[in-house]
């Protein structure tokens, strides 16, 4: 039968190369599969119920897998967002950039990053830190009540005065019960000087503080260089307690190198 034209049977019609359904969905009901060997274009939603196989990657369920049993690899000119929790069973490897929101988490037994990993909220580490090279970040929490960072300042002999603030960074909260500091300064002359300075205070918190107490220990100055320490709040920095350096002379300029541990 040789028709020229529309044909409807049913609710199916057929027009030129055109196959539709008059009313409803159009369903492909075989015993077997549905084979063909030609592009197939979808322009709208396509909707599948068990596996979809495309090559060696099989969409089941929940679960994205490789078929032949290989690395399964995303390829992309940019980034890889991931908006919920990234559980990775054994190796997590990156080579290019990983991007994380705030309340992403990433789970793994091994996390390799050979390019950048930019973390937008905490990272926190359960268990050990293990660096095979630098880390430079601005502050590193320890635990949910301590937090340490490091700072230089360069203290120039026209900028001189007595107390010179080298800690005035607004990176101590106002909450903060206690603060330890590890100083090293270094003047013009390559004159070191070094000491430990553990400093508290009374009150509900720093801005309401009745007293600063501070006291600085285990001194390292074979030159005996004049520096000292003290301590006193600054409005201006956020809310917090400063520590400054004293005795430096006019004509010199230093460079004092501090790490800092913070308790919440």
């Amino acid at each position: 039968m040789t028709v020229v034209g529309q044909i409807d049977v049913d609710n199916l019609r057929a027009n030129g190369n055109t196959v539709e359904s008059t009313t409803g969905d159009l369903t492909l009901a075989s015993a077997g599969n549905v084979v063909t060997s030609e592009q197939v274009d979808i322009t709208n939603t396509l909707n599948v119920t068990g596996q979809l196989n495309a090559d060696n990657l099989r969409l089941d369920g929940d679960t994205l897998s490789n078929t032949a049993g290989n690395d399964l690899d995303i390829t992309t000119t940019g980034d890889v967002d991931i908006q919920g929790q990234l559980q990775v069973g054994s190796t997590a490897f990156a080579v290019g950039g990983v991007g994380l929101p705030s309340t992403a988490e990433v789970e793994a037994s091994n996390l390799a990053v050979a390019g950048n990993a930019v973390v937008d909220g905490d990272l926190t580490v359960r268990d050990n830190l293990i660096v095979t090279t630098d880390v430079a970040v601005p502050a590193v929490v320890l635990s949910s009540t301590s937090k340490s960072s490091a700072k230089t300042s360069t203290i120039a002999s026209t900028n001189v005065s007595s107390p010179y603030q080298i800690d005035a960074d607004g990176s101590t909260p106002d909450t903060a019960d206690g603060v330890k500091y590890t100083i090293c300064v270094i003047n013009s002359s390559n004159q070191r000087y070094m000491s430990e300075i553990l400093m508290t205070y009374d009150g509900t918190d720093m801005q309401n503080a009745s007293a600063i107490n501070l006291t600085e220990y285990a001194v390292i100055n074979p030159n005996s260089l004049g520096y000292a320490f003290s301590a006193d709040y600054d409005a201006g920095n956020g809310g917090q307690i400063v520590l400054s350096i004293v005795g430096v002379p006019a004509s010199t300029s230093v460079t004092v190198k501090l790490h800092k541990t913070h308790l919440t």
